[in-house]
């Protein structure tokens, strides 16, 4: 049966969650999960020139206009899992062999990036419209793979992004090894350059070695991607970057005298997610999140010239961090205890106005986060 897609759209996002029905004759639903676009811009100046003891402050993202959407997390496939009681959803490449009909420009742009949980990352090949990419898992291994999700690169070009594709299985070896198509897409376009895309099909067969097939991209002399994510049963993590501002569920607030964000980023080693970082010094200001689940964590941007944060969720007691410390992005920060039961919660992240001695300011500076179920 052919799928039928369908769109949902609800209010308030600049970067837009998306829902796509998918109906055969087991229903599934494949969803779009966007984090906010923004134009290629400078990075900020205290986290590419230290010890710089200033940021340079660029407008906020917009909020979202009513055509834009946030629908909320992924939904669960099969048996709901969290951090109260199971675990999310197995991304099943760990541990295995990544593979690519084209390697990639450069030696860091292999196959391997595809697989490193990290926006700030990618696979880039040049010449090759309709490349192939494949992972095959550790010897002696097959997982049932019921749900897929796709990354574009930050800065674009929209030209080189996969449009039409098939998600194929094998447990067959070698070069003639017969394959299985398991999912297949046509026309899709990332809305944001920072958004993550998430489909889901109905599959109970594992297989050994999975194969995704670009047929089409947007019409440039090759492809690239940042991240290719393959699921099991169950509710995925997944991760919001700063960039995402509104006042829905899975979006970030920003008070009003919260100093600074930033896009483009890409030259920041090592990389921030999705090449963007939200950045503060302001006791009084503070940044919220709103999520439904059952824990959080929080990535940020660690630099010389960085101070001390406090975490809280639900107006519980803080827990404090130190962001000071060598140039580096994604860089975990805060993970909250189980919140049991899964429900809706409110992050807070706020400037103590405290550093540490060798630190010489006292930013914050928000990169992602990333929730359970």
């Amino acid at each position: 049966m052919t799928p039928v897609s369908k769109a949902v759209v609800q209010p308030n996002s600049n970067a837009v969650h998306a829902w796509r029905g998918v109906r055969s004759a087991c229903t599934r639903v494949a969803w779009l999960c966007f984090a906010g676009c923004g134009p290629t811009i400078p990075p900020p100046v205290a986290e590419s020139a230290p010890p710089a003891a200033t940021h340079a402050t660029e407008p906020a993202p917009p909020e979202a206009t009513d055509n834009e959407v946030s629908a909320g997390a992924p939904q669960a496939v099969g048996a709901r899992t969290s951090a109260c009681g199971g675990d999310p959803a197995e991304n099943v490449t760990s541990g295995g062999t990544p593979s690519a009909s084209d390697p990639g420009e450069r030696a860091e742009e292999g196959p391997q990036a595809l697989f490193d949980d990290h926006t700030g990352t990618k696979w880039s090949e040049s010449t090759n419209p309709t490349p192939w990419l494949a992972y095959d898992l550790p010897a002696g291994v097959a997982r049932v793979v019921e749900q897929y999700a796709l990354s574009p690169v930050p800065e674009g070009p929209p030209a080189r992004d996969p449009v039409s594709w098939r998600l194929e299985g094998s447990n067959d070896d070698g070069p003639t090894a017969a394959w299985t198509t398991l999912h297949a897409e046509q026309a899709q376009h990332f809305v944001s350059r920072q958004a993550t895309m998430w489909y889901a099909f109905a599959n109970t067969r594992p297989f050994r070695r999975y194969r995704f097939v670009i047929t089409e991209n947007g019409g440039g002399p090759g492809v690239q991607l940042a991240e290719l994510g393959l699921y099991g049963e169950g509710s995925p993590q997944f991760s919001v970057d700063d960039a995402v501002r509104g006042k829905g569920i899975d979006q970030f607030q920003y008070s009003p005298g919260w100093e600074g964000h930033g896009t483009g980023d890409a030259e920041f080693r090592p990389p921030k997610y999705g090449h963007s970082s939200s950045w503060s010094k302001r006791k009084d200001e503070f940044a919220s999140f709103t999520f439904e689940g059952s824990r959080i964590e929080v990535f940020g941007v660690r630099f010389p010239g960085h101070g001390i944060a406090a975490f809280s969720v639900d107006g519980a007691p803080e827990v404090t961090s130190d962001f000071y410390g060598e140039n580096s992005g994604n860089v975990l920060f805060y993970t909250s205890d189980p919140l049991c039961p899964p429900g809706r919660h409110v992050l807070r992240i706020r400037p103590t106005g405290d550093k540490n001695p060798k630190s010489v300011d006292t930013f914050v500076s928000i990169d992602r986060v990333r929730v359970t179920p």
